[in-house]
């Protein structure tokens, strides 16, 4: 069988991946094993020295950053002083078709490739077929619906909303192939845009679930220390994103203050939020930040947590935190939208509940030990559904096969 050529392009850095995104199309895209893979991308932070960059990651997949013309820059400028507040970056979201620099090396990248495939729907616009290629859209979301939750209440929330929409409505009706992380996406990308189901797959977020141990309480004492925390300890992960900023909210400004007894270990550049809605004063002393971590630095800290919960309430897709959480071992309490996609039941393999719950259900689950158990160990099974090798094949079958069909 021929390896395939892939280009995949997205508006982010790839490796070390340090948030959902990046993580999702890591763990699918390096368990492929027929496939050459070239990833085109853009620097989060735009330094005026960075001249690009080209990495091997695995012996099948490179990566490629490309620095954006100085027009997003000054884009930048413009959006900090009048759209103040904004949890992710207008430009490349909605306007990198326009980047001279991106839109090369795309196309230069195309040239030999028998896959493009726009992950996440912002670089789909900048694809185009030079003869037969798939093209393919690998959504991470409803990025429409996402919108109309991450911009509800601002007085340009509409018009962003409007111009998502198009985008989005667009790579439906263009792409050969649509990958949507659960059946719900499915579900709304046909109701939003008369997608075709047929072109529809369901390829859910994944993890290396063999990367993540369960501590033993040993381990967790040791790891208690290493930390200089004592006691329970309750796990939250998050990137600077809305759904995300307004479960520290709740996190800190409701359950912290009435959890006294509880630490809570919060992970992820969701901390610099907290920084623009409170002062760090009124942060609690049973709250501790860590900034954005990744890689043995994130995995020790949730081996010093006893469990994790999931505030969210707004967002589509499935969420990597609760993965490998599963994959980890600890017991969750989540709300229903942190537990989408997943198909996990309540008291089974985690503790679903409204939010105003949570402090109660922490509680009880510290207290009784056999259901404490019976979610770290459902929860883990569970997560192995969910294991990135397993997934990345299957995705690259689909890929495949839908190739050679299309060759016939």
């Amino acid at each position: 069988m021929r390896k395939m050529n892939v280009l995949v392009a997205d508006t982010a850095p790839l490796y070390p991946p340090s948030w959902g995104g990046p993580l999702r199309i890591y763990e699918l895209y390096s368990n492929f094993f027929n496939s050459n893979i070239t990833y085109v991308g853009i620097p989060l932070h735009v330094d005026k020295n960075f001249r690009g960059s080209h990495k091997k990651l695995k012996k099948h997949l490179k990566e490629i950053i490309v620095k954006p013309d100085k027009k997003y820059l000054d884009f930048k400028k413009l959006q900090l002083k009048f759209l103040k507040g904004l949890t992710f970056d207008l430009y490349t979201y909605l306007l990198m078709k326009f980047d001279k620099s991106f839109n090369k090396k795309i196309r230069e990248e195309s040239k030999d490739k028998h896959i493009l495939i726009s992950s996440h729907v912002w670089s789909f616009p900048c694809l185009k077929r030079n003869n037969s290629e798939l093209l393919v859209y690998d959504s991470h979301n409803v990025e429409y619906k996402l919108m109309k939750q991450v911009t509800n209440g601002k007085f340009f929330g509409g018009i962003i909303s409007y111009i998502v929409k198009r985008i989005e409505k667009n790579a439906c009706k263009k792409s050969d192939l649509i990958v949507v992380c659960s059946d719900d996406d499915k579900k709304s990308l046909i109701e939003l845009y008369g997608a075709e189901k047929d072109k529809i797959r369901i390829i859910p977020n994944s993890t290396d679930v063999k990367k993540f141990k369960v501590a033993s309480k040993k381990e967790k004492e040791h790891h208690k220390k290493l930390l200089k925390v004592k006691g329970k300890t309750i796990f939250f992960v998050g990137a600077y994103y809305n759904p995300n900023i307004e479960a520290l909210k709740f996190i800190v400004n409701k359950l912290a203050p009435k959890l006294k007894d509880y630490t809570f270990l919060i992970a992820g550049s969701v901390k610099n939020a907290f920084y623009e809605f409170s002062t760090e004063e009124k942060l609690p002393k049973n709250v501790r930040f860590f900034g954005q971590v990744i890689g043995d630095r994130l995995k020790n800290i949730i081996k010093a947590s006893d469990i994790a919960i999931n505030p969210t309430f707004t967002g589509s897709g499935i969420q990597i935190k609760m993965l490998d959480y599963m994959a980890s071992g600890l017991p969750i309490v989540t709300t229903e939208t942190g537990a989408r996609g997943l198909g996990i039941e309540n008291k089974k393999h985690a503790i679903i509940c409204n939010t105003d719950k949570f402090k109660n259900e922490i509680r009880r689950l510290f207290k009784n030990k056999r259901l404490f158990q019976k979610l770290k160990n459902n929860a883990r099974k569970k997560a192995f559904e969910f294991d990135s090798k397993k997934l990345g094949r299957k995705f690259e079958k689909i890929l495949l096969s839908k190739v050679n069909k299309e060759a016939v």
